[in-house]
């Protein structure tokens, strides 16, 4: 997904537009997050200044989780391979 289709998901979640019920975990906890606050600024009235700053926050968190699960299954992939490759080796 392009950066600009990504911002524009953002947006659509902030507005309340955007449908996430079957994305993946970290894309479903990002925009769920983002479209409460979009609520809260709505209806709720926080300012634009504290509504950026938790958006940036959730930023960091969803590009870090990311980030930490790819490595994670990166890794379990490579021990994956190392056990099958054991397996064969010994006829199993």
């Amino acid at each position: 997904m392009s950066q600009e289709e990504f911002a524009r998901y953002e947006d659509m979640a902030i507005d309340g537009r955007l449908i996430y019920d079957e994305y993946p975990a970290e894309e479903y906890k990002y925009f769920s997050q983002l479209s409460k606050l979009g609520y809260k600024n709505r209806h709720e009235g926080w300012s634009k200044e504290i509504c950026e700053d938790k958006q940036a926050e959730y930023k960091r968190e969803y590009l870090h989780s990311k980030e930490r699960n790819g490595r994670f299954f990166r890794q379990a992939c490579i021990m994956q391979e190392i056990s099958a490759e054991g397996r064969q080796r010994s006829g199993r």
